[in-house]
């Protein structure tokens, strides 16, 4: 009879029990370890417990909940971004409470059904959260559920067939395809907003995210060779990975001369390139 064997992933050790009910002729344990001794240790412990009658099969989704969402972050520190380990943390904090208040019994993972996500959609609204956020929590958790299929520990998603609500109330997108656009919404802009007018034409021009426009530098402005740097700082990590060691990306971005222009005449009062009332511009 198969006996089991650990395996890493990423920085984490797993057991892979012996379970004839897979076509592997294996099943993916949880919760994982952070040294192969803890691992080797775990499976002989198993392998003893096994052999002396004293435990079973693991059957399918009787792993609980929170070891599973415990190896699932790591395997996103290991393998995504900070900015998407704080998003996933977001969205099962608000999962968790939810738990806490409807379903307090719950506590391995065959336990889930598709009602509890609809009236989680439910919830998240009374709670003030929009039709927008409302989607991303159902699009994480479908994400978050389906690891778990991956890693053998259950067979079917049970919010695989929760629908997104439908958003109908969406503001219009304010489109600048056009040079007339650009123009006529400058003009608005600065006529109505000139405190921020800098702000908003050179992220335009240059097509900066927003934490990447709050976290602008005046050491990452390059006047003599017209160009600016995104880059990892303290309290700000670039989108993007590296393929070779999975660092956060380095962008180097050409700036047009009207832009040179903006921010030559913008006073240097603080280290941060853009801000409001005198101080630097909260993330949230």
């Amino acid at each position: 009879m198969k006996k089991g064997y650990i395996f890493k992933r990423g920085n984490r050790w797993f057991l892979a029990l012996s379970d004839p009910s897979y076509a592997s002729g294996y099943r993916i344990k949880a919760p994982s370890y952070s040294t192969r001794s803890a691992a080797q240790k775990a499976l002989r412990e198993r392998k003893d417990a096994v052999e002396s009658g004293q435990v079973g099969w693991l059957s399918e989704g009787d792993t609980y909940y929170a070891d599973y969402i415990k190896d699932y972050l790591q395997f996103v520190l290991t393998n995504h971004s900070q900015e998407t380990l704080k998003t996933y943390k977001g969205v099962l904090k608000d999962f968790n409470i939810f738990l806490k208040e409807k379903y307090p019994r719950i506590q391995r993972l065959k336990e889930f059904f598709i009602r509890l996500f609809e009236e989680y959609k439910i919830w998240l609204k009374e709670t003030g959260r929009k039709d927008n956020t409302v989607n991303n929590h159902i699009k994480v958790l479908k994400t978050i559920f389906n690891q778990a299929i991956r890693w053998e520990l259950l067979k079917k998603n049970p919010i695989k067939d929760v629908r997104n609500i439908s958003v109908e109330d969406e503001k219009p997108i304010v489109s600048l395809d056009t040079p007339e656009k650009f123009e006529l919404f400058f003009e608005r802009c600065k006529a109505l907003k000139q405190e921020y007018y800098n702000h908003y034409y050179c992220t335009a021009k240059l097509g900066l995210r927003w934490k990447e426009m709050i976290s602008l530098e005046w050491d990452d402005v390059d006047f003599e060779n017209a160009v600016i740097i995104i880059r990892k700082k303290k309290g700000f990590i670039p989108k993007g990975r590296t393929q070779k060691d999975r660092k956060p990306k380095t962008r180097i971005i050409s700036v047009p001369q009207d832009v040179l222009d903006i921010l030559r005449s913008i006073e240097h009062s603080h280290e941060k390139v853009f801000l409001k009332d005198g101080s630097p511009i909260p993330f949230f």
